[in-house]
């Protein structure tokens, strides 16, 4: 029989791989300008890149958020791993974020706009490259034949980052949540 505990765990790393986790994430770690401390980060919505794929990482083009002050402490049971103490976390912002919803409280709404580039592009880098076959004119890996080293100058592999393009601090209300 699973504990109640146990659920919640599960239940919170199905929201680890969520694109709601990678935008709190998001906030939090790569956008400055915006204090977080102390604050529950609702994600109203999120436009993110289909390509640029590769690490399975959601990148965003850009973040609705709106900030509410932690009103709720987690209250943790004895003995609590770091994993239950995050699931722990996690379901009292969201009850704490509803209860505050239903008080009528609204906190200030950011809208994120960033850009995701690679940072290489353009750039090249001098290699050396062993076994080249000056007779073939290409590379022989075989052994068969005398070979060299060359050095060529090639494109630096892609490394993508974001930027921060803009943040504008909204003042509308949002009704529909």
């Amino acid at each position: 029989m699973i504990n109640s505990g146990e659920l919640l765990k599960e239940e919170y790393l199905r929201y680890l791989k969520s694109d709601e986790a990678a935008a709190v994430y998001f906030v939090k770690n790569l956008v400055s300008s915006i204090e977080t401390k102390g604050k529950w980060i609702h994600v109203i919505s999120c436009d993110r890149y289909l390509d640029h794929d590769q690490d399975n990482k959601p990148k965003f083009r850009n973040l609705t958020i709106e900030l509410f002050e932690r009103k709720v402490k987690p209250k943790y049971p004895q003995n609590a791993d770091t994993s239950l103490k995050r699931a722990i976390t996690w379901k009292t912002s969201h009850e704490d974020i509803d209860n505050q919803r239903s008080c009528g409280i609204r906190g200030p709404v950011f809208l994120v706009i960033g850009r995701y580039y690679n940072k290489n592009y353009g750039k090249t880098v001098t290699k050396t490259f062993d076994h080249w076959n000056e007779e073939f004119g290409g590379f022989d890996l075989t052994g068969n034949a005398p070979t060299t080293t060359i050095t060529r100058t090639v494109k630096m592999e892609p490394e993508w980052i974001y930027r921060i393009t803009d943040i504008k601090r909204w003042s509308l209300r949002i009704s529909a949540y």
